[in-house]
């Protein structure tokens, strides 16, 4: 009987089509749940919500993100006979009963095969398992294991539904739900330095050549960018957080290798800012102001950020452009894409970046830094290629992306001449865009 029940609980909460995009989880009554033999669901003393790491809105249950979508309408609650609808995020409203998350992490996930527990979690067992050996030590257990604390902040990361629906399908409080999340966002932002680093001297070669046989562009050794990721009304300095299309956002600027691993990230820029003023925020500039790249290496950007001798920029868009010129700025944006690769990964494998319904900035940065950190950790262990298959899929399906077109960093006397001389001898070089593997 309790197999059976299981493999009923498998059979819904996998749901019928196992779409990537937005997973429901759809069960038995909690009657039938009752009749498992597993331990029993939280009581009400460890769900309290006065401790609220997270700053969120009781009555803002669905957050209305920018661009709008749809509220979902409420019923008379859970005691009502209307009960509450959700939908898959596509139109088609489904009801569901809460699971227990101790149901749900004990009998329902160690049930799921390889395949299934990857779709869900965007890892495998192995991954999460040592995942969470490598954070535990920063988790508190008390009422719940850092296993479970970790399989629910993965859920929520890789989920667009709000806390409230969350919370409400598994069973639990908001706060007791933010509260985890938390823990484990700090145990991950904690460790950003192990996993997300500039590479050291002697790896420059080696992410050089990488690069050199993918894209043929010489010395690269990373590509930057920012993406604006969106975000509710904040709490304070609203106005800051206004980007040029109308909509709130926070900024992330991202540096990747040849293997779409992250070697830096900076986050908690309003939208306001262009990209180039984020870039002299963030520490990467000092670093690279103090010559921690030799003059034969160098990052690729885009045309918002200003020629350095470490950081290549395309020629300026004019009628007199040569054809070499032309050709560089071919190459270069071919080349320096790979970090919009890696940011559309980010994003696809931690939905919840499509949109942040937290109110403090500070909040926002540590969910944005530890999804970055997961994202490296799991490159770290798995191969990627799955997940660009999967990207190539979905692509053009995001009705939330608000990235917005870089704004020309303005030329300036300033420039170096021997950066100058460096990209008008890269581009008068033998580049051929004939070959390219990226």
């Amino acid at each position: 009987m309790e197999k059976a029940l299981i493999s009923v609980i498998m059979e819904e909460f996998m749901d019928d089509s196992l779409e990537v995009d937005n997973f429901i989880l759809q069960t038995t009554s909690k009657a039938s749940v009752a009749n498992l033999s597993v331990l029993a669901c939280f009581d009400d003393g460890s769900r309290s919500t006065e401790s609220r790491p997270f700053d969120y809105d009781d009555h803002d249950d669905i957050p209305s993100p920018e661009p709008p979508r749809r509220k979902r309408k409420r019923g008379r609650g859970r005691g009502g006979s209307a009960g509450r609808k959700r939908g898959r995020g596509r139109g088609r409203g489904r009801s569901f009963d809460p699971v227990p998350l101790e149901v749900l992490a004990e009998c329902v996930i160690p049930q799921y095969s390889d395949l299934d527990f990857r779709i869900q979690f965007g890892m495998s067992r192995v991954t999460f398992e040592e995942l969470c050996m490598h954070i535990a030590p920063a988790l508190a257990y008390r009422t719940i294991t850092a296993e479970k604390k970790v399989l629910l902040t993965v859920w929520i990361l890789r989920s667009r539904e709000s806390y409230g629906a969350v919370s409400e399908r598994f069973d639990v409080s908001k706060g007791f739900l933010h509260g985890i999340c938390s823990s484990v966002c700090s145990a991950l932002a904690a460790i950003q330095k192990d996993f997300i680093k500039l590479p050291e001297p002697h790896e420059l070669d080696k992410i050089a050549d990488g690069f050199y046989q993918r894209c043929q562009f010489p010395g690269v050794v990373g590509a930057i960018g920012c993406t604006h990721i969106p975000i509710r009304e904040p709490s304070k300095n609203t106005e800051w957080f206004i980007n040029k299309e109308g909509s709130f956002s926070i900024q992330l600027q991202a540096v990747c290798d040849d293997q779409l691993k992250f070697l830096h990230v900076h986050t908690g820029c309003p939208g306001l800012l262009n990209n180039a003023q984020v870039f002299f925020d963030s520490p990467l500039f000092t670093r690279l102001e103090d010559n921690y790249l030799p003059s034969t290496k160098h990052l690729l950007g885009d045309c918002s950020y200003p020629l350095k001798l470490y950081l290549l920029v395309p020629f300026p868009e004019t009628d007199e452009m040569t054809n070499e010129q032309k050709r560089f700025n071919e190459n270069l944006a071919y080349t320096r894409s790979e970090v919009d690769l890696a940011v559309k990964l980010l994003k696809q494998k931690f939905k919840r970046l499509k949109f942040l319904d937290i109110k403090q900035v500070d909040d926002m940065s540590k969910v944005i830094r530890a999804a970055c950190v997961l994202y490296n950790f799991i490159l770290y262990k798995e191969n990627i290629e799955d997940d660009v298959k999967e990207l190539e899929l979905v692509e053009g399906e995001d009705e939330f992306e608000v990235d917005l077109a870089p704004e020309p960093y303005p030329v300036s006397s300033e420039i170096s001449e021997s950066a100058l001389a460096k990209r008008l001898t890269i581009a008068n070089s033998p580049m051929s865009l004939q070959e390219l593997k990226c």
